[in-house]
Order: structure tokens, then C-alpha cells, then sequence
């Protein structure tokens, strides 16, 4: 799955857990408008707007804006982008 920003935004980076060390590391990162990275959308809070998404590397980055992203290249992208239902 890839994703698209189309917004710039800085999102706190989740590193993978490290067995040895009991340690998940977090770190701050900037992506520009335009910018097409390998991840995948594993939860959305429809009622928030927000969705988790975890980056190819393990990391994940939790609360982000779904309408700072898009789902490009993925079997479920055209179900992913349509416009979200109201909050209940």
C-alpha cells in the first residue's frame, strides 16, 4: 500500500519495540505535500477523522488527520477515499 500526503505535516514516529533493550524510541518527522511512502492504513476513527498508520519499517504513527493523506496504490484505495460518513 502506498500513501500520499497532500497536506505538509509533522507526524511523532513510533519506532519498532526493541526486544533487548525494552525500548520503542519516537522521533519527529516532516512530510511535504507530494510525498508517496510504502504504508498502510491499520485503524481509522471514523468519529475523530484520524487514522494509525504503520510505515514499512515496523514504525507506526498514531492520530493523523485522514484528510492530510490518501491511500494510492492499494486494492481498497477507491473504498478508502470516498468521502468518510458524518459522526453518529
Amino acid at each position: 500500500m502506498k500513501i500520499k500526503f497532500n497536506q505538509n505535516c509533522e507526524l511523532e514516529v513510533i519506532t519498532p519495540f526493541d526486544e533487548e533493550t525494552g525500548e520503542a524510541k519516537t522521533e519527529n518527522d516532516i512530510y511535504l505535500i507530494g510525498n508517496e511512502i510504502d504504508a498502510g492504513v491499520v485503524d481509522v476513527n471514523w468519529q475523530f477523522r484520524t487514522a494509525t498508520i504503520q510505515f514499512a519499517d515496523g514504525s507506526v504513527t498514531y492520530g493523523v488527520p485522514l484528510d492530510v493523506f490518501e491511500v494510492t496504490d492499494c486494492d481498497l484505495d477507491k473504498e478508502f477515499n470516498k468521502p468518510y460518513p458524518e459522526p453518529v
